[in-house]
């Protein structure tokens, strides 16, 4: 269902699928991005009657928060960009998350009032006021004092970080503190936080939890400690610090309410302290106490169904002690001395977290805090067989069935080419087991057809049929674009052969899959690749859509997934949740802003995007985009090709009336005519062209995109002196090498990297690349990855279409990188 969110709307619930408000006309799709899903409550904020609307809204299929308010109150709009303001400064588990896009302003159809809108993350659970009713007030007591000293941790550290970075929220309380069903408190409600400045601020406060000062107007980030200390008051006697006021001396009495132990009593008074000079200086010092504190109280011990600790005296268990093992560098569940940190979240922090942990467990509540998931390997509903990497050095283990789009030489994928005889009679003898006669006629098919590179894997499958090798799956959209599916198969062929031919004692046997760039196709292949036992890695899918939806289901196997093609950010996110997934491109982010940085340099000072709303990579690299270009320069105009109003004379007129305007082309690859039709129509106007790595086509070789500027992760023409360049020119007798063949041989060089470690499982092959020293070579150069699996390293390269001596047209390097040499 999608939900509008114009307030004057009388049937707001709409079906999926549709753009505008089957009511009242409005569009249901805000920002390019984020459809409403339902209301969750209306609020009014003030006596003048200034609402504030609370919706459940998607992006991507991921959840969000959006609040929408209505209104020129100038004091009511300043609170809610600060809070949209600050929150997009600051990056921490315990904050929700706001994307510079995540604020915008939405009118209505046929309405003058507008809407200021802000999404944010959803943060599922409750705040502690929800938390501590549902135990029935019951406080926080001695035999669960671990549980207070956590979340007083927690919440020092989130404070910290919001203080260091020249903040403070004014307004800490239990109803703004979430706890979250993943197990971590998360500080919100940022609508009265302000930056840390000398001036006396506006008197915003809570009774009962507000600092003396605030009352005053006086407020600082010490302010926030003394909200600290009354929230801990509360949730360690379950009564509201106002009903524990003497009304006599004006003094709280609360210690008498508690069983927590002095220590943790004294720092509580230190944080409420009346006179700021008297309370922490800064969040250190608080973590500091409670690192003693924690120390003195006895330790509980934690039962394996609410840690689960790994085996670490089973063979290939992942706490073996074996130095030479994957799992004893990895650095995620990593505990022993010289154990390096985690690069992703979900490790617990402490003793402290642990014992929590087991507190709540014992008092009715499951309280995960950061349990360590990635230290035990992953269970499967199929008989674990996944994790035994003896199966992936099966020999004989391709395929035998045909018409599934899987094989490993049994069957031709690429129907599409002319296919020599000898390759088609060389498929039969593979289909048949007779590996080396498939090797003659594939050699000789070779002959015939040098840049196919579905024969040389199939070639190189049969002349190893009959020896121990390890089996990736590479998986490419040949019925949706068979020249993309292509250029990523050449670059996992070539990394094949080169491996292959080595002598080092690894062998790649590579089956192709193709799911059509279509999710529930891919769904199916994902499935079938990961329940197969020999494989040990996927490279692939092609889209960021397809990819973002099949991303859990390798993680559910245990199957580390490498994409070499998708670049949008929201796999960023994506990333942060599955440590299965990485991708040796980079992000739309650093594409973007090569774009931004291209146009600044030859003074467009404005510009019209074009994008497709529908599609998870061009929406995103519109957003990015939109988001760097902002401030000094200025995006005009921007079309959506998935509008059903979309008109590309009337848009190309609205162009017309800026002048110098730069045209910023971020098409799909269901756009990509649209995109060359843009061009051919706009080529008479003169204006300045630029695009995305998804215009890099032969398509565009053209004389009507002469002079367009397309942003590419690798150009062969920066690299002609690179191994990897001389090598595919003389595999393919071709000089025309493409950015995701580049990538494709990536994603190879990283899995061929793990396997030098000898893993013993696919989670040992997965956690060696999760470790903070991994490090892979490959055509792009040095190959590290983010905490979220993200490319760390690497740069983009721009190409211009230019005309050739002989009158063709070819991509032509205009900005190279020393990053990727």
């Amino acid at each position: 269902m999608k939900y509008c969110i114009n307030p004057n709307c009388s049937e707001p619930e709409n079906p999926d699928g549709e753009l505008f408000c089957l009511s009242c006309s409005s569009q249901l799709l805000l920002a390019g991005r984020y459809w409403g899903v339902k209301l969750l409550r209306t609020r009014t904020i003030d006596d003048e009657g200034h609402v504030c609307w609370t919706f459940e809204a998607s992006e991507q299929g991921a959840r969000r928060i959006l609040k929408t308010f209505q209104g020129n109150d100038p004091w009511l709009l300043s609170r809610f960009r600060r809070e949209a303001e600050i929150l997009c400064q600051l990056r921490h588990p315990g904050l929700p998350r706001v994307e510079p896009e995540g604020f915008f302003r939405f009118t209505p159809k046929d309405s003058s009032e507008t809407l200021h809108c802000l999404v944010m993350e959803l943060i599922d659970g409750i705040n502690l006021l929800e938390w501590l009713e549902k135990r029935g007030n019951r406080p926080i007591g001695q035999d669960e004092e671990r549980i207070a000293l956590d979340w007083l941790q927690q919440l020092a550290d989130i404070l910290a970080h919001v203080h260091d970075r020249g903040f403070f929220h004014r307004d800490v309380k239990p109803s703004n503190i979430m706890l979250s069903c993943r197990g971590p408190l998360v500080l919100i409600d940022f609508g009265e936080a302000r930056d840390l400045t000398p001036e006396d601020v506006t008197t915003v406060y809570t009774k009962g939890y507000a600092a003396p000062e605030q009352y005053k107007g006086g407020a600082d980030l010490r302010s926030d400690w003394f909200g600290l200390g009354r929230t801990f008051v509360h949730l360690l006697t379950g009564t509201d610090p106002n009903e524990l006021v003497d009304p006599q001396t004006g003094a709280l009495i609360w210690r008498d309410k508690t069983t927590v132990s002095e220590a943790l009593q004294d720092l509580v008074d230190e944080l409420m302290a009346p006179s700021p000079d008297h309370r922490p200086e800064n969040g250190q010092q608080i973590l500091s106490r409670l690192e003693i504190i924690g120390k003195r109280l006895p330790k509980l011990p934690a039962p394996a169904r609410v840690l689960e600790e790994p085996d670490s005296s089973g063979a290939g268990s992942s706490g073996s002690p074996s130095s030479g093992s994957p799992s004893s560098r990895a650095r995620n569940g990593s505990s022993g001395a010289g154990s390096k940190a985690p690069n992703r979240p979900g490790v617990a922090r402490s003793g402290i977290a642990a014992a929590a942990a087991l507190a709540l467990f014992a008092g009715g509540i499951y309280y995960a805090v950061n349990r360590p998931e990635q230290k035990k390997e992953p269970d499967s509903p199929v008989e674990q067989v996944e994790n035994v990497m003896d199966k992936a050095m099966d020999k004989d283990s391709c395929p035998t069935q045909t018409e599934d789009n899987l094989s490993c030489g049994e069957e031709i994928l690429l129907t599409s080419r002319l296919n020599p005889s000898a390759k088609k009679e060389g498929v039969k003898a593979f289909a048949k087991g007779k590996y080396d006669r498939a090797a003659e006629l594939l050699y000789k098919a070779r002959q015939k057809d040098p840049s196919d590179p579905e024969i040389a894997i199939y070639l190189n499958n049969a002349r190893i049929a009959k020896e121990a090798a390890y089996t990736i799956a590479v998986v490419v959209p040949i019925a949706d674009s068979t020249s993309s599916a292509e250029e990523v198969l050449r670059g996992v062929a070539q990394a094949q052969d080169e491996i292959n031919k080595n002598n080092q004692g690894i062998r790649l046997r590579v089956l192709i899959a193709d799911d059509g760039n279509d999710k529930t196709q891919a769904k199916n292949i994902a499935d079938r690749i990961a329940v197969a036992a020999n494989v040990i890695a996927t490279i692939g899918h092609f889209s960021s859509s397809v990819t973002e939806a099949v991303a859990d289901r390798y993680k559910e196997r245990g199957l580390v997934l490498i994409s070499p093609t998708s670049t949008s950010v929201y796999l960023s996110e994506l990333g942060e949740n599955n440590q299965f997934f990485f991708r040796t491109v980079q992000s739309d982010r650093v594409t973007a802003q090569a774009l931004v940085e291209y146009l600044k340099k030859n003074q467009h000072g404005k510009a019209a995007v074009f994008y497709n709303a529908g599609a998870d990579y061009s929406l995103s690299l519109r957003n990015e985009f939109g988001s760097r270009f902002r401030g000094e320069l200025e995006v005009a105009e921007e079309f959506d090709w998935y509008s059903p109003a979309f008109d590309l004379n009337t848009y190309l007129g609205y162009m017309r009336q800026y002048g110098d305007i730069a045209m910023v082309l971020l098409p799909d690859s269901s756009t990509r005519t649209a995109a060359i039709e843009a061009i051919s129509q706009a080529k008479s106007e003169g204006y300045a062209i630029v695009g995305g790595d998804s215009l890099y086509i032969p398509e565009l070789k053209r004389d009507i995109a002469e002079k367009v500027v397309v942003a590419v992760p690798w150009e062969s023409g920066c690299h002609k002196t690179s191994d990897f360049y001389k090598g595919a020119a003389k595999l393919w007798q071709t000089l025309d090498m493409s950015w995701r063949a580049a990538l494709a041989y990536d994603a190879v060089a990283v899995v061929t990297a793990a396997l030098e470690q000898q893993p013993q499982s696919r989670f040992e092959l997965q956690q060696t690349l999760l470790e903070k020293d991994f490090q892979a070579s490959g055509a792009t150069g040095l190959i590290e990855f983010e905490d979220n699996g993200d490319r760390s390293n690497g740069a983009i390269e721009l190409v211009q279409v230019t005309k050739q001596s002989d009158e063709s047209y070819d991509f032509q390097p205009i900005q190279c990188s020393p990053a990727n040499n």
